[in-house]
């Protein structure tokens, strides 16, 4: 059917325990439901947040959940502060003064309302790409901040930047939209978008990526994460063609409960839909060069944004 390459890869594929420790689509509604009802608690401590969530009775695990939502549905991503770092204030009491912050200042607050709850946090900063125009590139990568926590002896990765929305390359045009693809993302996913340059990271050096690596992966977007999609090895964030020819690329479902029903590709020439080619839990994506350049396109599967590449079309040969 396929080349030996994508019968192997899912050998290589590390299954984690993250989805058996908390369930989005099950655990989730409730909790972040709890939190809208909460609302913002303006000027109250932090302390009586925590305590609200306390009183459900939550675990670590849903007490972590119930601060990610919290903090993604109340403070919005501060643009001016992306673009003048050295004049933004990241503090966790700036923060929720202007309801506003970087990614340094989410960073922070998530792990001072973490200290709060008796769970054990750590900020990572480092720098993480979102747009495909950044695949590649050794400078240009904006810096960035996330968190871990280490729950059951298990350091599980969060970011509750992007759990609160998304922006244009240039951190500008916020729009909020909660998502929490970004909370106890797989490893594997996390670390395509995310290189820490923290010297003090509790993830061991052997499970880092190297940073070649995650600037040659494409970019991962929230359907990869919520869907368990995963790329081949083989599969790189730049790719050649010509125009009028067809790039294959091969991608594992890790979960069989998900069904897709279609798949498109977006340029700035506009959307292609693509045939999906299923085979058991492998997808198979044809990518069409349909014009010639230097460009981003996205994958699309099931209607959302799953994986960013940059993309190098020659015109055909006469």
């Amino acid at each position: 059917m396929k080349n030996i390459t994508v019968l192997f890869f899912f050998l290589l594929i590390k299954f984690q325990a993250t989805a058996q420790l908390f369930d989005r689509t099950k655990e989730g509604p409730a909790i972040r439901s709890y939190v809208l009802r909460l609302g913002a608690m303006q000027d109250r401590p932090l302390s009586d947040i925590i305590d609200s969530f306390r009183a459900q009775k939550y675990d670590e695990i849903k007490m972590t959940y119930a601060i990610y939502s919290w903090i993604a549905e109340n403070i919005a991503f501060d643009s001016r502060g992306f673009k003048n770092p050295n004049k933004a204030v990241h503090t966790t009491t700036a923060t929720l003064k202007n309801r506003m912050a970087t990614g340094e200042g989410y960073a922070y607050l998530f792990q001072t309302m973490c200290d709060v709850a008796g769970i054990k946090c750590y900020t990572i900063h480092g720098i993480a790409k979102t747009h495909p125009i950044q695949i590649g590139r050794s400078d240009g990568i904006p810096a960035h901040s996330w968190n871990m926590v280490l729950i059951k002896n298990m350091l599980l990765f969060i970011d509750v930047t992007w759990g609160a929305g998304a922006t244009d390359v240039k951190g500008n045009g916020f729009i909020k939209e909660f998502t929490d693809a970004w909370f106890f993302t797989n490893k594997d996913l996390f670390l395509m978008s995310h290189y820490s340059k923290d010297k003090n990271s509790p993830l061991p050096a052997g499970q880092m990526i190297a940073k070649a690596d995650f600037l040659r992966a494409p970019v991962v977007y929230k359907a990869a994460v919520s869907l368990d999609i995963f790329p081949s090895p083989t599969v790189k964030g730049k790719i050649r063609g010509r125009k009028g020819a067809v790039k294959t690329l091969d991608f594992a479902l890790r979960n069989s409960n998900v069904t897709i029903r279609n798949v498109s590709v977006v340029t700035m020439f506009g959307e292609i839909s693509i045939p999906v080619k299923q085979y058991e839990d492998i997808l198979v994506v044809d990518i069409p060069f349909a014009e010639a350049g230097e460009y981003g396109f996205t994958l699309k599967i099931n209607g959302a944004n799953a994986y960013g590449f940059m993309t190098s079309v020659s015109e055909n040969e006469r």
